[in-house]
């Protein structure tokens, strides 16, 4: 009998979320500051201009409201990079090859999942998950390959859609 334990780590989905958002809203979290701190202190439009040059401040993502396939592709790289779902098999592995692949890239998974959660509550969907061979292969890729979020955004482009 196969014995699963599903364990999470508080502190690396702390640390992905962090990234994610600092990726995501950054540019509009910095963008709303420096415009209170203009009419707070009564900076000149010009000085404000030379604030707003976003790549001076390393955000990664250069948008106020990046494309949903940039916001999945973010999500998928920074819970990549920091694993936080795992899990500890406390018995040997059953025959059954599928049930292994997951729990290998359990990570990677449930990250899928999550995906799948955010796009639905934005009327969007991923059909990745249909073609077997490709969705094993990306699950692998995102474990084990150093991706980058612009080839996981180009990536995703193809799988990710309208309702």
């Amino acid at each position: 009998m196969l014995h699963i334990e599903r364990l999470y780590d508080p502190y690396a989905l702390n640390q992905a979320m962090c990234r994610y958002s600092r990726d995501i809203f950054g540019e509009k979290r910095l963008h709303a500051r420096i415009l209170h701190f203009q009419n707070k202190y009564q900076i000149l439009d010009n000085d404000a201009k030379e604030l707003i040059k976003y790549e001076d401040y390393g955000i990664k993502v250069d948008s106020c409201s990046p494309y949903i396939h940039r916001r999945i592709a973010c999500l998928f790289y920074w819970f990549s990079v920091f694993k936080p779902f795992r899990v500890n098999i406390k018995s040997t592995i059953s025959e059954n090859e599928n049930t292994y692949d997951y729990l290998e890239h359990h990570n990677e998974f449930i990250t899928y999942i999550i995906a799948m959660m955010v796009l639905d509550c934005v009327n969007w969907t991923i059909d990745l998950h249909e073609k077997l061979p490709l969705f094993k292969q990306f699950l692998y890729d995102l474990h084990y390959r150093k991706l980058s979020r612009s080839a996981l955004e180009f990536f995703l482009s193809n799988y990710i859609f309208p309702k």
